[in-house]
């Protein structure tokens, strides 16, 4: 069951098979598993994974430490060689370094001592244990120590554009990699070349890759049950009904206005030449607008960021007509394409917070969701199609499709990774903040969509790049008042696509919570937007909720309160993975806080 041609279904049922049993002799299969789950020859799945971990810490230390020395040097080295090909050399040199004709390898000795390295390393703090912590990925130190040393070769024996390629991607992926590091200075001796000098000031400022690894979190999260009384409130703000103006009638209405207020100046100034030139571009604007809100009036163009396909796919099983998931990163489902009638069917849609990163499926609020609706209504089910690092534009496709499927209740809990998206992509080289918001505020155009269409140019803009042997990203990371203008930008385009799901849900029938976040208040505490805009901005994820659900009649839930009541107080590291994945107990908190108010929606239906 565990293999790489396995049924995704199938690897998940391995890996159940495995967190059931006693024995050890298993170990060794089940580290391989592990490792080829992180490296991707396995699905990227925490209920392969975590299951998996948690046997591996289950059993006995000398017992591990053996399974791990046990490992095939060549096959470690070819594992870590294609991870590292694959998702990094390859694509940063858009495909011109030969992945399939590379040979990653590395002298048996100094894979044995780097295992032994990361087994030394895991004698203090939390040992064995932190391979539960942060996603598995105390593994990565394992694997991003033999990739430093892949990287240092290539830098040491590979041709000049191979190696400033290496270079780059160490500062990408690892920082200032001691073997790295000193396999650049070596090189840059022997040449003139400007770029090794550039090469090596990148990784000066970076961090230091050993002290990295050999960091303990400050908060272990292991799995555990986690009691939650049921929640007796609801937690709906309320106020969440507004008056919202429609953008494009609005702007008609007042292009219209400036031109005959410019019409009537004109007749009066002695420079009426000016006036007309604003009469001009006034009734310009006007032909603009008004187009706009005919294709929406018109519902046109089609939506063009729906993929085909979508998250889910239909097959046919003696004779019934199932929906699977169909994203990696997404959690494996199979149900019904046409729920029972007494069914209450919810979906849940978002990131990789909704979709339970870090834990099994059965710890998710969406599990936690439908084990309080099932108490009073055995029909009810909760399909999570949460996706990890999905945006608000995936998101919304997505939403389509569980619309598709039957859905009753729509649950949203997103924002975050739109504010982290199009930062990102502003440090790309070859792209500025002015260019990554105009496109952004473009997308939502219907005008722009339709030309776009009729061109035959729609989705070709092509992907900021840099020169040969320049880094991929900028030196400097955007900041400052065009940072905060980028993030009104992406949180414009979150509320956008939220709206879209809402009014598309109610067309079909169906009805939308939308929960508010809350970031780890330990981490961000209130007030620390405008400080730490990269990585606080809970004040700007409530806005977007606020913003989107305002005058729709959705029903808008209050994660935050119902956070700091169970915690008498700010919510923190109990609560929190990191600084925005929910941990275990927060997950239950979540889902609980949620049930009173889907009950009430699945009641009325």
């Amino acid at each position: 069951l565990l293999q790489p041609d396995a049924p995704w279904a199938a690897q998940i049922d391995g890996a159940r098979l495995i967190a059931c049993s006693p024995d050890g002799r298993l170990l060794p299969l089940a580290i391989r598993a592990l490792a080829m789950s992180k490296l991707r020859r396995l699905r990227d799945d925490a209920d392969i994974y975590e299951r998996i971990a948690r046997f591996i810490v289950a059993q006995p230390r000398d017992e591990v430490e053996a399974a791990f020395r046990s490992l095939d040097p060549a096959e470690l080295a070819e594992w870590a060689g294609r991870s590292l090909c694959e998702m990094w050399l390859g694509p940063v040199s858009d495909e011109r370094f030969d992945c399939g004709a590379w040979r990653p390898a590395l002298p048996p000795a100094a894979l044995a001592q780097a295992v032994q390295a990361w087994l030394a390393g895991l004698d203090g703090g939390l040992g064995l244990a932190s391979l539960l912590q942060d996603h598995g990925n105390s593994l990565w130190w394992l694997i991003e120590a033999v990739q430093g040393d892949l990287l240092a070769g290539l830098i040491a024996e590979g041709d000049t554009d191979d190696a400033l390629l290496a270079a780059d991607v160490s500062r990408m992926l690892l920082g200032a990699h001691t073997a790295v590091v000193t396999a650049l200075e070596r090189r840059a001796a022997g040449s003139d070349d400007p770029r090794w000098q550039r090469a090596l000031a990148g990784l000066a400022d970076l961090h230091d890759w050993g002290a990295r690894s050999t960091q303990q979190p400050d908060f272990m999260h292991r799995p555990w049950p986690v009691p939650v009384p049921a929640a007796t409130q609801d937690f709906v703000r309320p106020g969440s009904a507004g008056f919202r103006l429609a953008v494009a009638p609005t702007a008609l209405a007042g292009c219209v206005l400036g031109m005959l207020l410019a019409l009537v100046a004109a007749r009066r100034s002695r420079r009426r030449e000016r006036w007309f030139a604003a009469a001009a571009t006034s009734l310009g604007l006007a032909l603009v607008f008004g187009a706009e809100w005919g294709l929406a009036l018109a519902d046109l163009p089609a939506d063009p960021e729906r993929p085909a396909g979508g998250i889910i796919e239909q097959t046919v099983i003696d004779g019934v007509e199932y929906g699977r998931t169909t994203s990696s990163a997404g959690r494996y489902q199979m149900f019904a394409m046409v729920p029972p009638v007494d069914a209450c069917r919810v979906v849940t849609l978002g990131g990789s917070s909704v979709h339970g990163s870090y834990y099994v499926q059965e710890e998710a609020f969406a599990a936690v969701l439908e084990r309080r609706l099932r108490a009073r209504r055995p029909g009810a089910e909760v399909i999570n199609l949460g996706v990890g690092a999905a945006t608000s534009t995936e998101v919304r496709s997505a939403a389509m499709d569980a619309l598709d499927a039957g859905a009753d209740v729509l649950v949203l809990y997103l924002g975050n990774n739109d504010l982290e998206h199009l930062p990102l992509l502003a440090d790309m080289r070859g792209a500025t903040a002015e260019s990554v918001g105009a496109l952004s505020a473009l997308a939502g155009s219907r005008l722009v969509r339709l030309l776009r269409g009729a061109l035959g140019s729609a989705g070709t803009e092509d992907a900021p790049s840099a020169e040969p042997g320049e880094p991929l990203m900028d030196d400097t990371p955007l900041e400052g008042p065009r940072l905060q203008a980028l993030l009104d930008v992406a949180a414009t385009g979150a509320v956008r696509n939220v709206r879209a799901i809402i009014e598309e849900a109610q067309r079909a029938g169906a009805s939308v919570v939308v929960a508010t976040q809350l970031l780890n208040e330990e981490h961000c505490p209130p007030g620390q937007d405008a400080e730490q805009p990269r990585s606080c901005f809970g004040e700007r994820v409530a806005r977007i909720a606020e913003r989107a659900v305002a005058g729709t009649g959705a029903t808008l839930v209050d994660v935050p309160a119902a956070l700091h009541l169970h915690a008498g107080g700010p919510a923190g590291h109990a609560y929190f993975r990191d600084f925005v994945h929910p941990s275990q107990l927060g997950h239950a908190v979540i889902g609980e806080a949620l049930a009173p108010s889907v009950e009430a929606l699945c009641a009325g239906r």
